[in-house]
């Protein structure tokens, strides 16, 4: 699988003398993931400048991007020895425009919020974990009411409801006490009343 980052809306100018482009990608990425099979995650903290070859007169339909960029991927939690890879000639690293609405995962966040930096607005999370974002009413904010309760309400040990797996989180992924594997038939304190809590007023309503 070759990695992707993904970025916002690509602006730009063309010297109207030499035909070149430049290119401005503002990169979406998320601050630091464990890596989780099928996924790497990309951390970049700058924009980066691409060019394309100068158009020729007949038309060019194959030009290709010129510019280098370098891009930190990680395997763990903490950040360490990232890999390398680059965007250019070699080609191993692809690139994806960010589509604002898109919910891959379906949890309510768009992917957009997601790869966000702000978690009161569903940052900090893995546009393909659905699990990542505790909102048990489905109404993209997490409230003290319709989620927190409800978990608690679903307590394992004195259970006051039914069980309920939307109400039921697995152990952690990292780094975020939210970032969570999907319901492990138990609805205990660290993982799940503790992993809701964390997230209130977590809100996800506004998508960009």
């Amino acid at each position: 699988m070759i990695p992707t980052f993904y970025h916002d809306i690509s602006t730009g100018t063309i010297n109207e003398g030499t035909g070149q482009v430049e290119l401005t990608m503002g990169i979406q990425g998320v601050n630091c993931f464990e890596f989780v099979a099928g996924s790497l995650w990309v951390k970049v903290t700058q924009q980066i400048t691409v060019g394309t070859k100068q158009p020729l007169k007949e038309g060019d339909p194959v030009a290709k991007l010129t510019g280098t960029s370098y891009i930190s991927l990680y395997t763990n939690s903490t950040c360490a020895e990232p890999w390398s890879l680059r965007l250019g000639p070699e080609n191993n690293v692809e690139s994806a425009a960010l589509v604002p609405s898109r919910d891959t995962d379906g949890d309510g966040c768009s992917d957009y919020e997601e790869l966000g930096d702000d978690a009161m607005k569903g940052g900090k999370r893995d546009p393909f974990n659905r699990h990542d974002f505790y909102d048990f009413s489905g109404n993209k904010y997490i409230d003290a009411p319709n989620d927190i309760l409800q978990v608690m309400l679903r307590y394992t040990a004195n259970p006051v409801l039914p069980y309920s797996a939307a109400a039921d989180r697995g152990s952690t992924l990292g780094p975020s006490a939210w970032n969570r594997k999907g319901p492990d038939g138990r609805i205990d304190a660290p993982n799940d009343i503790i992993g809701v809590k964390f997230q209130y007023q977590h809100d996800c309503r506004a998508a960009p």
